[in-house]
């Protein structure tokens, strides 16, 4: 048997053989450029949509959690709507409080390193029940080591609940888009059995067009660039066989809650 051996050790090399397959060379430039002129019709189209969730009316917002709520009926995804960040926090807790863990004797739940997900005070909430609370690592200085990663993992492999925040939810689909920064794994999201998501209601977008302008023409470095993992979520993890019978929970989440604060 030949030496095995790891490779992302290689990864130059094996980038090297793709770029000579296509018959480029390691200076050949592959990033799109964007044309960027003032008066260039496309940029100023991509900037008034990619804007478009900024100028919102209060109305509008309402109609778009009313668009998510239909949305998301026929994908099995639970929408809440609350007033507070404070009634989202009460409805988790329930929910964690009333579920039976899966994978695991203990029941567990893991969270982002976000500000709507601290505001939660989950632990505090839980600190009196049998329900153990992690947070994911995070500095703003440096990323997690290998053995912090793997631990978290395994957590969140074990967890009954994954809560995490978003960045957009698209209302039309019913889909969120998460983006993987320091501690804020894609693992909380996709491993437990229950996913939850917490999201302002002025990150409600209106279809996949405006989130694609917002990805290719913010100004904000967490949304853009190839080293940025995009994950799209449109209710809990469902396959069929060849028989088209739908099963949930196959690959991911057997369930889905997101919860929607209306007052910010």
């Amino acid at each position: 048997m030949g030496h095995v051996t790891d490779p992302f050790l290689n990864e130059s090399q094996f980038l090297s053989r793709i770029r000579s397959a296509l018959g480029k060379t390691e200076n050949t430039e592959t990033k799109p450029t964007l044309r960027t002129e003032k008066n260039d019709p496309q940029r100023h189209t991509g900037l008034l949509l990619a804007q478009k969730h900024l100028t919102r009316s209060s109305r509008e917002i309402t109609a778009l959690i009313q668009q998510l709520k239909e949305a998301a009926l026929p994908l099995g995804i639970i929408i809440t709507s609350c007033d507070t960040i404070e009634d989202a926090a009460r409805l988790i807790t329930d929910v964690a409080r009333t579920k039976t863990p899966e994978w695991s004797r203990e029941s567990s739940l893991v969270a982002w390193a976000h500000p709507l997900v601290d505001a939660l005070c989950l632990e505090k909430r839980l600190q009196n029940s049998e329900i153990a609370c992690y947070r994911e690592w995070f500095s703003k200085e440096k990323d997690p080591t290998r053995n912090q990663r793997r631990e978290m993992h395994i957590r969140a492999s074990q967890a009954l609940m994954g809560v995490t925040s978003a960045d957009f939810c698209v209302a039309g689909t019913a889909t969120l888009a998460l983006t993987a920064r320091r501690g804020q794994s894609r693992s909380t999201s996709l491993l437990p059995s229950i996913h939850v998501a917490i999201i302002k209601a002025s990150q409600l977008i209106e279809e996949i067009k405006e989130l694609h302008a917002i990805l290719q023409w913010s100004e904000d470095p967490d949304l853009r660039g190839p080293d940025r993992s995009l994950t799209l979520i449109s209710g809990p993890s469902k396959t069929a066989d060849i028989e088209a019978t739908m099963i949930h929970g196959a690959h991911g989440p057997r369930e889905l809650y997101i919860y929607v604060i209306a007052g910010v």
